[in-house]
């Protein structure tokens, strides 16, 4: 994950973190609750925060807006 380049355009995927799981559009909520319990164990339900952000993963560096240059992700993080 992280930086690489596609036909020379500087791109980006996020990188899961100890604390952050992301996950593309079309996994179902049991799926991401499988990967959460076995990456966090001992974490409670109420520990946890899903949310969607839009982040820009093609064109890096370009300074035009294009909706195209941006990937929805489902975000999981533990709660410290």
């Amino acid at each position: 994950m992280g930086y690489y380049t596609q036909g020379g355009v500087k791109c980006f995927e996020p990188d899961n973190t100890d604390d952050t799981l992301y996950f593309r559009p079309g996994i179902s909520l049991a799926e991401i609750m499988d990967v959460v319990s076995s990456r966090w164990p001992d974490v409670c339900e109420s520990e946890i925060l899903i949310k969607a952000e839009h982040i820009q993963t093609h064109c890096i560096g370009y300074d035009l807006y294009d909706a195209g240059d941006y990937t929805d992700f489902i975000v999981v993080e533990k709660d410290l």
